[in-house]
């Protein structure tokens, strides 16, 4: 009897036996934190590559090769796997802006767009960056696939 009555006022091991139940949860949850925070960052590195491509592209004009805004971007961008696509492909074209966002109609350059306005030489810059998460249910939580993308009048 005395020795169940001493085990009961016992109460060493429970400070160490709450640590053990809580410290997995919080392991999860600052794992969580971690990789939301590297998600955000990549996000801002991807948009920042875009942007220098778009810049380089403006600064170039209309002379601009895809595949050198291509090399800009993924040259910008401190992440490895990044992937940029440029449209048209092969090279500046002639659009109309039409509606709200910005959408571009096909257009040829030496003619007025139907709403009276000049066509301009566009260009849309894209990139993706898959993003490996440090957990590995952090994907069935949130997209992993990361992209952004910027358009460019050249004139």
């Amino acid at each position: 009897m005395k020795v169940a009555r001493r085990l009961i006022r016992a109460r060493r091991g429970v400070a160490a036996l709450e640590f053990a139940l809580v410290m997995p949860v919080l392991l999860i949850m600052l794992g969580g934190v971690v990789d939301f925070g590297l998600v955000m960052l990549a996000r801002s590195q991807l948009a920042s590559a875009v942007t220098q491509g778009a810049e380089y592209a403006m600064a170039t004009g209309s002379s601009v090769s895809p595949s050198s805004i291509r090399t800009m971007v993924q040259s910008a961008s401190p992440l490895a796997g990044v992937t940029a696509t440029v449209t048209p492909s092969s090279g500046a074209a002639c659009y109309c802006v039409t509606g709200t966002p910005l959408a571009l109609s096909s257009h040829i350059c030496t003619s007025a767009c139907p709403d009276g306005s000049s066509p301009g030489v566009y260009l849309t810059i894209k990139a993706q960056y898959t993003y490996q998460p440090i957990l590995p249910f952090y994907s069935a939580l949130a997209a992993t696939t990361l992209s952004e993308q910027a358009q460019v009048r050249l004139q």
